[in-house]
């Protein structure tokens, strides 16, 4: 399978220029506007957690596309590095093969020592591993599908429950997170009818009173209301915002929906019962928040 450690794979296609088989490969192109390289690369660090995330390096033989050799290769022993953040609009890395610094621990020498001299077609895949690693047994087949396409898989012991969360249950990328959240609470100032919207779905989601009632009021109670809000969803955007930062902090780099409802029913009763005095009519219409 495509996606296994080792995988001989065939890059004739590639070799030939073939971009539909190209676009069906792992090759990844990234620009550095995108959310999550903007976060994943800064001052010369590659990755999120480098720990857990690898290399594969995969040398082809450039007369006969056999393979030659494949590496397994940590992020963390910093081979890979930024050598220039706006190359043609594309971010451009390095991959340091041999330091003189440090021979011992270079690529050539601790994981390409048997490999001969000459030249070679390079294939590198990038991995995280998401729940367990590739060095270590925690999981067994338990069940394959008849036509041998499909397997059910248990693990051997204990899962790390955070990690089994944020792979299984539905979640987003912590940084698509951070530029949603800047959306819904319009923090460019780019999104004033979706803004305008979403409050109105709130106070008719929280009171119960919906957009006919509001339109009744006269404008004091309006210019109020609108103030009140702007103030708690400030405050509401403010410390999702900071918990996005504590998950990421703590290598936890996907929200989940679970979480997030949680977060946002824990934030919005808090945030609204400190400033239920700054609503018209001395916050009633709030107090079933």
């Amino acid at each position: 399978m495509p996606l296994q450690r080792n995988y001989n794979q065939d890059i004739t296609p590639f070799l030939n220029g073939d971009a539909i088989e190209i676009g069906k490969s792992v090759f990844r192109l990234a620009t550095p506007d995108d959310n999550i390289i903007s976060a994943v690369i800064g001052d010369n660090e590659i990755g999120l957690d480098d720990a857990r995330e690898n290399l594969e390096l995969h040398l082809y033989d450039m007369n006969t596309n056999a393979l030659v050799k494949s590496v397994y290769i940590p992020l963390n022993e910093r081979h890979l590095y930024v050598r220039n953040e706006s190359y043609n609009d594309y971010i451009q890395l390095g991959l340091e093969l041999w330091n003189p610094e440090r021979s011992e621990d270079s690529i050539l020498i601790k994981y390409l020592s048997e490999v001969p001299s000459g030249f070679y077609t390079v294939v590198i895949n990038f991995f995280s591993d998401e729940i367990g690693s590739a060095n270590t047994r925690e999981w067994k087949i338990k069940q394959i599908s008849p036509s041998r396409s499909e397997i059910i898989i248990e693990p051997l012991g204990e899962l790390n429950q955070i990690d089994f969360q944020q792979f299984v249950y539905d979640s987003i990328f912590v940084t698509d997170f951070d530029a949603l959240l800047r959306v819904i609470f319009n923090r460019d100032g780019q999104n004033i009818d979706f803004y305008s919207d979403f409050k109105q779905q709130f106070v008719r989601r929280v009171t119960g009173e919906g957009k006919i009632y509001l339109e009744a009021q006269n404008d004091a109670y309006k210019n109020r209301l609108n103030s009140a809000l702007d103030r708690v969803f400030g405050e509401i955007f403010t410390q999702l915002e900071q918990r996005s930062r504590q998950e990421r902090e703590a290598n936890r780099f996907r929200i989940t929906r679970q979480g997030f409802n949680a977060s946002v029913i824990e934030i919005t009763r808090q945030v609204v019962g400190n400033n239920i005095s700054e609503f018209p009519e001395g916050g009633i219409v709030m107090r079933n928040t």
